[in-house]
């Protein structure tokens, strides 16, 4: 990568300062006690199971356990859990390694972002391009995190700068050497990319034809195209070939594809919500609806999971298109995870007057950033290929438009877009076109009208907030219409005392829903503590069987996040319960 000699020192200077904040983030998360999460956890425990597969290839024998947890049943691609496993111990310590890791990624990426946008605009756009990167919020929330969104990021602008840099080759030395080998490495980085997420395919076909170009460029282009294409889909193939050997059909870079695919586009899903992402009831019932559908045609639920999700689409098209428009809004939403992290305990809880804090910051960041690269696309000859960079977005946007959409997956579109923000923001003087400037005016109005109005799915669905944080959520809910759930894990842990006590426990952590657990031996149960309805405040009933003893706890509060509360004080001797964080009001026991 040919970084211009007076510009070297900026450059470092930038990756740099990322690395500093990106490392702080993580010293954050570490103080925070932040524990895996969500898709985190499915991560964690795959980096987990490739780090003990590579130690049984030292030993010259793979133990089937291993493998299944490392391959996870080809649910995702492998590269992100793959990476992650080289910082990883026998014991399955690594995940605040994992973290730094994530950082560097991040820290890597800010120097990608001014190649580019040097490519796209000039220095000083540039410069504000990297230094937006640098200080975005979520840039950092996620460069802390076990997601793969900074490696994806990486690997995106990884593939873009090195397009751009074949494109720029001219003249004599078209379809030669140089040319050549900066397509190859776009094309390896692009198959990386799909290795990372499934998301990433349609760059395998819309970054090649975003490098090609208008017509009159192709004959000076073709040769190294097609060395991009190639190598991208010789870098993909030894993961297909091990795919189709695992599963016994042909599978497009990930099982999950067609689950999600389903998910996106079946009759349960509820208006406004795009798809049935985060509801496991409504899972179950989906999983039966496809099973019906594949039972007659001799398929597997799994392998029927696209079929049933096309068939839906061609029975009525018009509810497709509905749900396509919702998750377009999902999609450019405001950043929901970092405040996700805060209000449904995924770290220790923080003064609920921070809380409320940062989310206003994070949600204004993200409205600020969207005015800046509006108004970028919208100034006159300040940005070049502006084309093959709505082209970059729009494929960037396919899956999530297809499958599942909430704000995580648009970060690598922001990512993209940084060269327009950067120019939006150094010449933003410049846009002295009445016209444009209304149009810009009008932009600017919708993106905000979107991330106010799709709150209320957010709130609904995606923020699962505990009961702790229901001073700064219901404000908030109530204004945009949305009626939450407050629920929360808990953890019941029996240690068997002297002295007498009931056959066993009844354990009641939400209306209507009840679990009666064994007393004779030592035991731990998680259940989710939720009351049911919106608005309300969970409680945890437990009751002696047999037996008159009956008591109902408030589980939560801030100063017990993860701390035994011993209940033989209030007359079950040998009990105590561990308030874990939030959980999904649809989960009512695990």
């Amino acid at each position: 990568m040919s970084v211009p000699r007076g510009e070297r020192r900026l450059v470092l200077l930038l990756f740099l300062a990322t690395l500093l904040v990106r490392l702080a983030a993580v010293a954050v998360m570490l103080k925070l006690d932040a524990r895996p999460s969500f898709d985190e956890y499915g991560y964690d425990r795959r980096a987990q199971g490739w780090q003990a597969v590579a130690d049984d290839l030292s030993r010259g024998a793979v133990v089937p356990e291993h493998w299944r947890q490392a391959y996870d049943r080809g649910f995702q691609p492998p590269l992100h859990p793959l990476l992650m496993s080289t910082v990883y111990t026998a014991d399955g310590a690594g995940a605040a390694r994992a973290r730094a890791l994530s950082a560097l990624w991040s820290a890597l990426a800010t120097p990608l972002v001014y190649l580019i946008a040097r490519r796209l605009a000039d220095r000083r756009a540039a410069a504000a391009a990297a230094w937006l990167h640098v200080i975005y919020p979520a840039f950092s929330f996620f460069g802390a995190s076990l997601w793969a969104e900074p490696l994806y990021i990486l690997l995106l602008l990884g593939a873009w700068e090195r397009a751009l840099a074949a494109r720029d080759v001219a003249g004599g030395e078209a379809g030669g050497r140089t040319q050549l080998r900066r397509a190859a490495t776009a094309g390896l980085a692009l198959g990386l990319l799909a290795l990372t997420r499934p998301a990433g395919l349609p760059y395998l076909l819309l970054l090649p034809l975003a490098f090609l170009g208008p017509r009159r460029c192709w004959p000076g282009r073709r040769r190294a195209t097609g060395v991009m294409v190639l190598v991208a889909a010789l870098t993909v193939l030894p993961w297909e070939l091990a795919l189709w050997r695992q599963e016994g059909r042909p599978v497009l870079l990930a099982t999950g594809t067609g689950f999600n695919l389903a998910l996106g586009n079946n009759p349960l899903i509820a208006d406004g919500e795009g798809a049935t992402w985060l509801g496991p009831e409504t899972h179950v019932r989906l999983r039966r609806e496809v099973a019906g559908f594949a039972a007659p045609r001799g398929q597997t639920p799994e392998a029927a999971m696209q079929a049933y999700a096309l068939d839906q689409v061609s029975r009525d098209p018009a509810a497709a298109l509905r749900r396509v428009v919702e998750r377009a809004g999902l999609l450019w939403s405001g950043d929901a995870f970092t405040v996700r992290h805060l209000v449904h305990a995924v770290v220790r809880p923080q003064p609920l007057p921070l809380v409320a804090v940062i989310w206003t910051l994070t949600f204004a960041a993200y409205l600020c950033l969207a005015g800046l690269v509006l108004r970028g696309l919208l100034i006159p000859d300040r940005l070049r290929h502006r084309r093959a960079l709505l082209l970059l977005t729009f494929a960037g946007s396919v899956g999530p438009l297809l499958t599942v959409a909430f704000s995580r997956l648009n970060l690598p579109l922001l990512a993209l877009l940084l060269p327009a923000a950067g120019v939006g923001w150094t010449h933003r003087a410049q846009l002295r076109s009445r016209s444009r400037r209304l149009l810009l005016g009008g932009l600017v109005a919708g993106t905000a009208t979107v991330a106010v109005a799709t709150l209320r799915p957010v709130i609904e669905t995606q923020l699962m907030p505990s009961a702790w944080a229901r001073p700064v959520v219901a404000p908030v809910a109530r204004a945009v219409g949305a009626e939450p759930v407050f629920g929360d894990m808990v953890e019941l842990i029996y240690r068997p005392a002297d002295g007498s006590r009931p056959d066993s426990l009844r354990v009641e952590p939400a209306p209507g829903t009840s679990l009666t657990v064994p007393l004779d031996a030592p035991g731990r149960w998680t259940v989710s503590v939720h009351p049911g309805v919106p608005w309300q405040r969970g409680r945890l009933g437990l009751r002696a069987i047999p037996g008159s003893m009956e008591i109902v706890v408030d589980p939560v509060r801030a100063d017990l996040w993860w701390v035994d509360q011993d209940l033989s004080v209030l007359g079950f001797p040998g009990l105590s319960m561990r308030w874990q964080g939030g959980a999904a009001a649809y989960d009512h026991v695990e």
